[in-house]
Formats: structure tokens, sequence, C-alpha cells
């Protein structure tokens, strides 16, 4: 039982310990008052001083370059993106309470494999969600890298990025405070895109696995030819009060996910214009270690909304087939009774499970990843169109 523990708790453990480096989450109870105020304090720190400067900073450049359109993609990258950040960490701060809930709810009793079938489909989404957060997670990281990196090559003593600075940098001491500020602001946007991108995934994976469970349990009824119709009942009734639990579990995530997810796909149409239209305009054959960092930062955005819809699409794939597994059941060997009843929950299972944007009417799937890029591009034209 431990060690199905741990694999619930591979599900989200590096994510909640990035969260805790950022300060989102409280320090428990026990811990001594000053230490509990010493955290909050760090909080608002990294809130005020690195997130909140380091989007004003970004900000004041475009305005203060508003008429000249290449200074402003050269900075809008990146403030599209700090939106989203934004948008994350100020929701996980509101909801940090039900995310602990929730951690707290899978890993209990009612929602842990049974037998050693159910184990191996658990663990396999627990492998897949830790390749997908570590496959990310280095991609973000080579994509941090780069713009770091390539500027040093192609600029030495420039600044990295292109926001306002109230300082002279002709100075040392000046340069290097700001390129720390500038480092560590872009790094912790990094860590957080990091840790709420891969926790969504991961809860999409998670919620797939147990539906993958439900589907198993659903085939398997009346395949015991020793068992009677009672026990069918029970096995019918069991699989209606687990598939109803899954609702509730994706209807609470939904609530914390939606809201920074659809700031996040609108966040990306302006990323990848601006990204298409900087790329379009490196003609000179010197500039190719900026067309790498740029190359590698757009596969990093297209990466991030890919996998949310992806996976996302999965759960609600799996949970519209729901009512094939349970027609794959023996149910011809099943009461009169007991096949009313599995009628009745392939009406129920009819409806899939959808996770819903802002706008109730739209879901995160495929076809919206597929609408961002057809998007982006349409306004990629234009913008190149206006330009010439």
């Amino acid at each position: 039982m431990e060690n199905v523990k741990g694999i619930v708790y591979s599900f989200y453990n590096i994510q909640l310990l990035f969260f805790k480096l950022l300060g989102l989450f409280g320090l428990p109870a026990h811990y001594p008052s000053l230490l509990q105020y010493l955290y909050k304090l760090y909080f608002w720190h990294v809130a005020i001083f690195w997130m909140l400067l380091f989007d004003i900073s970004m900000w004041i450049k475009i305005i203060g370059n508003i008429s000249n359109l290449n200074e402003i993609i050269k900075v809008f990258y990146l403030c599209s993106m700090a939106i989203a950040v934004m948008a994350k960490f100020v929701r996980i701060r509101l909801k940090n309470i039900s995310y602990v809930a929730l951690f707290a709810r899978i890993h209990d009793e009612d929602l842990l494999p049974v037998n050693v079938s159910e184990l191996e489909k658990f663990t396999q989404s627990s492998h897949l969600s830790c390749r997908v957060r570590n496959s990310y997670m280095y991609l973000s990281l080579t994509s941090l890298s780069l713009i770091f990196v390539t500027q040093l090559i192609s600029e030495p003593g420039e600044l990295p990025l292109s926001i306002y600075i109230p300082i002279s940098v002709e100075n040392f001491w000046c340069y290097l405070i700001a390129y720390l500020f500038q480092f560590i602001g872009l790094s912790l946007c990094c860590l957080l895109n990091i840790s709420f991108d891969s926790l969504s995934a991961s809860f999409f994976i998670y919620l797939k696995g147990q539906l993958d469970i439900l589907a198993n349990r659903l085939e398997n009824i009346g395949k015991d030819l020793y068992v009677d119709d009672n026990i069918i009942n029970l096995q019918l009734r069991d699989c209606i009060q687990h598939y109803v639990k899954l609702r509730k579990i994706a209807e609470i995530m939904e609530d914390l996910l939606s809201i920074p997810m659809s700031v996040q796909m609108i966040s990306s149409v302006l990323v990848l214009v601006a990204n298409f239209y900087a790329m379009t305009f490196l003609t000179d054959p010197s500039d190719y270690v900026t067309f790498i960092k740029f190359l590698v930062y757009q596969l990093c955005m297209l990466s991030q909304i890919f996998m949310l819809c992806y996976f996302a699409n999965e759960v609600s794939l799996r949970s519209a087939e729901l009512s094939y597994s349970l027609y794959s059941s023996e149910w011809t060997r099943c009461s009169k009774i007991n096949r009313r009843l599995m009628l009745l929950m392939m009406a129920q299972m009819d409806l899939p499970i959808r996770i819903k944007t802002i706008n109730r009417c739209y879901s995160f799937n495929l076809p919206a990843f597929t609408s961002i890029i057809n998007s982006s591009y349409s306004y990629y034209a234009l913008l190149k169109k206006m330009k010439d």
C-alpha cells in the first residue's frame, strides 16, 4: 500500500516542491509562528519584487516604444508569456487550499487500484506523467538557457532581455544587478510555467488512468461464471459510484485549471505571432544563433499548449468509450434488473468528461490546439502584410 501511495505522490511531488519554493503554499500548522510570518514575507517578496516588477518593466518598455513595432516585438513574446505566468501565480495562491484538498483526495483508499492489473495501469500513468514533466522541464530550461547564452555570443555586454531598466548599465555593477534581475525574474517565470503546466498534464493523465481502471472493471463484469446476479449488481453499483467520484474530481480540476489555462491559450497566440514575426526578419547569416533561440522558444510554447490540449482530449475520448467497455462485458448472462441498470449507466456515460475553458461553450482538446495554430498564423500574416 505504501508503494501505491508513492505512485500517487509521483504525479505532483516535484511540482509541489516548486510551488513551495515560490511561496505559493503555506507552511504546515506545526511550524513556529515566526517561520510562518517569514514565509509570508518571502511570498510577498517574490510576488512584488520578482513577478510584478518584472511584468511592469516589460509594459513600460512597450508603452515607451509604442510607435516602434520592431522594439515591441523584441519584448512582446516574453510579455505575453508573463501575463499567463501572473494568472497562474495568482490563481494558485488563491486556490492553494483546494490544491491541497485535491492532493489528499487522490490518496484516498477508494481511488487506489485493487488488483495487479489495475496497479499496472496506474503505474503506466505515473510513468507517463513523469516523462511528460521531465521532457517539458528539459525543453523549457534549454529555451531559458539559450535566451541568455545567445546574447553573450551575439552581443556581449548587452542585456539579454529588452525590458525597461531604470539605471545605466554602462557601469559593471549596475550591469550585473540588471542582469541578475532579468535572469532571476525570467527563471522564476520559467519555473512556474514548468510546475503548473506539467501538473495540469499530470492531473489529466491521472484522470485518464482512473478511467482506464474503471473501463477494465466494466469489461470484467460477468466474466466470472461463479458470480451470481447479486454480486454483479454490487459491482455495477461500485462502478457507478466510482464514475461519479471521477466526475467530481474532474470538476475540481476544471475549477483549478480552467482560468489560467484559458489565459495561457490567449497568451500563446500572441507569443506565437510575435515569434513568427521576429523569425521572419532574421535574414543576416550571423543571426543563426538568435534564430535557434526563437526556434527552441517556439517549440517550447507549442509543446506547452499541445500537452494541455492533448491530455485533456484523452480524458474526453476515454470517458466517451466507457459505454463500449460496459457493452464488452458479459451482459447477456445478467438478470433483467442488472441489464436495465447497465442501460442507465450507458446513457449516463454517453456524455463525456470535458475540461471547459472560461467560455463554457468550448473545451480544451486537439481542435482547440489546431485553432490556436491557425489563428496565430492568420494574425502573423496580417501583421506582416501591414509591415510590408
